[in-house]
């Protein structure tokens, strides 16, 4: 007898903007192919413009140059707001389904966890559709092509940009390796936090009553400096992580400097 497989309502939902993510793909294509105006139009220039001391045809290269990139920009735009109503529409999906576990979370666990959580992550998870982050997962596969590209011109060239990717990329395995734990815990700092000041708030009036108004912002005290504590690995991983990237070549290019070096 075989088992029905159980689908989650998540990945249902995600299932049913497969559509919305198909465009997506498909724009990522062609914003990935306009990425390469700079490089095509420096190279036009080398060969056809400096040689014939031509002014119209830079003109041309030009006008031509400033349509593609407006292109791309009006095809980033979309991409992003077709993304933000992907994240919009699994809020609608999912919105009902997480209001219900919020109500009856307590009746299982007994108050002792975060209870806004679920809603948090819903949150977050429409949020990261609405940012890059998905426009990064749709640029990655043509990292390859733009490494063959650079290996066409030369292997130095390509060596170079293979080594500027790899680096990047172990330095990005790095920070998730080292900031993974020190963010789960600020998470989890964070929540207790968020107990703390929901409960004050709740009870304000019994807390003066009673005297106990400082003795809970003591504990909510104690709860930020935790807080600060574990942030600072945080902190000391993101920085270094982001002045490497911005000193190293990009992902899939090479720094000028060093293709004419090893070209």
């Amino acid at each position: 007898m075989a088992v029905p497989v159980r689908h989650s309502e998540l990945g249902d939902a995600l299932r049913a903007c497969r559509s919305a993510f198909v465009g997506v793909g498909i724009m990522s294509c062609i914003i990935n192919l306009l990425y390469l105006t700079g490089s095509i139009f420096m190279l036009e220039v080398y060969d056809r413009v400096l040689p014939s001391r031509s002014v119209p045809t830079l003109v041309g290269l030009i006008v031509l140059a400033a349509g593609l990139y407006m292109a791309q920009g009006v095809l980033d735009m979309i991409r992003g707001r077709i993304l933000g109503r992907v994240g919009t529409a699994l809020d609608e999906a999912l919105n009902a389904r997480v209001f219900d576990t919020i109500v009856k979370l307590p009746l299982v666990t007994g108050g002792r966890n975060e209870g806004l959580q679920p809603l948090r992550d819903l949150d977050n998870l429409r949020a990261f559709l609405g940012s890059m982050g998905p426009s990064a997962f749709f640029d990655l596969p043509w990292l390859p092509l733009y490494l063959g590209i650079c290996f066409a011109f030369h292997v130095l060239i390509g060596i170079t940009a293979l080594v500027g990717a790899v680096i990047l990329v172990t330095l990005t395995l790095i920070t998730e390796y080292l900031s993974r734990r020190p963010a789960r815990e600020a998470m989890a700092l964070a929540a207790r936090r968020n107990d703390l000041a929901a409960a004050g708030r709740r009870n304000a009036e019994v807390l003066v009553a009673m005297g106990m108004a400082g003795r809970l912002a003591q504990r909510w005290s104690e709860a930020t400096t935790s807080s600060e504590v574990i942030s600072l690995p945080l902190w000391k991983c993101t920085p270094w992580r982001s002045v490497m990237t911005m000193v190293l070549p990009p992902s899939w290019s090479v720094s000028p400097s060093a293709s004419i070096g090893c070209g």
